[in-house]
């Protein structure tokens, strides 16, 4: 009798100590000074946007429910975003933005690679300008950050549009490498006939991308081949016995888990007329795409996150200068 009752108080402790364990980690993951934290960030990109540039927002990973933050600071649009662990301070991260190219719809001004911590993290913050990249090519961008090998910056430029410039078949693709001291980017491959405008680095090594307007598909990149490679449709379900024609931009970012070594891709799209701007986790296996939440602002029934929205990282370290809230 007195080992059965040992037994089960043993197995109760156990029991409590696991649920114990689930709560700690949840409550970290909701804890943007935590790695780990389950938080995205993007931006507004109003073609028409001047002053201040275009508003900041943290996204839920949980719900879709945003938070506005500061502003980028630049009228360009920032459509890459990507975060850098260490960059001036050990387990911390900072947040970048890379400007598509001038293409004649925004305020104008060059390419620009701009630092987003500062609007990351208050209301009052703004974005800095690191410097231009060089970019002259496309009409959308992607980015992000090696954060496993050598550390490097990748951006993606790309053009949807079915026309001829200076000896270039569009639509294409080009990836970029960038310096992040400075800001310039040294082209790496142009692809033809590809339209990719999300880019993340998963903890497998691999260079993933996003085309939600044309293809609907994933894409990774074969570095020793120099190509890129579909990895699979979204293939989600319209309700009426269809598949889903997205015919939006995107922005694709990895969530790392709470110990830094996991690959979970989310993918965020612009919002469109009547689509509000959305969030979805992709298999990187398979490219299916499972619908999370509409980006609302305050709520899950709070107004929709301005069109369009396509920059989005989710960093794994806290930012830099990151306080308790």
């Amino acid at each position: 009798m007195n080992v059965k009752i040992l037994v089960r108080v043993s197995t109760f402790t156990c029991a409590a100590v696991l649920i114990a364990a689930q709560i700690l980690a949840s409550a970290q993951q909701l804890d943007p000074t935590q790695n780990g934290a389950l938080f995205g960030y993007t931006c507004t990109d109003a073609d028409s946007q001047t002053g201040q540039g275009h508003d900041m927002f943290r996204i839920n990973l949980t719900n879709g429910v945003a938070v506005q933050r500061g502003t980028t600071g630049v009228g360009q649009e920032l459509e890459g975003f990507l975060s850098a662990d260490g960059f001036t301070s050990l387990n911390r991260s900072e947040l970048f933005g890379v400007a598509e190219a001038p293409d004649g719809t925004g305020p104008g001004g060059a390419s620009v690679l701009v630092n987003l911590t500062a609007a990351a993290l208050s209301t009052s913050g703004t974005g800095s300008v690191v410097g231009n990249t060089g970019i002259e090519f496309g009409t959308e961008a992607g980015a992000t950050y090696d954060w496993i090998g050598e550390q490097h910056a990748y951006s993606i430029a790309s053009d949807d549009l079915t026309r001829v410039v200076a000896g270039q078949q569009y639509p294409a693709t080009r990836l970029y490498e960038i310096d992040l001291t400075t800001g310039t980017a040294t082209p790496l491959n142009t692809t033809p006939d590809l339209y990719l405008d999300g880019l993340a680095y998963g903890a497998n090594g691999e260079l993933y991308a996003t085309d939600a307007r044309h293809s609907d598909e994933l894409w990774k990149y074969n570095f020793s081949a120099g190509l890129w490679e579909e990895v699979g449709p979204f293939n989600v379900p319209d309700g009426a016995g269809g598949i889903i024609d997205f015919n939006e931009d995107s922005g694709l970012a990895n969530y790392r888990g709470l110990n830094g070594d996991e690959t979970h891709l989310y993918m965020i799209t612009e919002g469109d007329g009547a689509n509000l701007g959305r969030l979805w986790t992709i298999d990187f296996a398979t490219g299916q795409a499972t619908f999370v939440a509409e980006l609302r602002i305050g709520s899950t029934t709070g107004p929709e996150v301005p069109e369009d929205v396509e920059g989005f990282d989710i960093p794994y370290l806290p930012l830099e200068g990151q306080q308790p809230e």
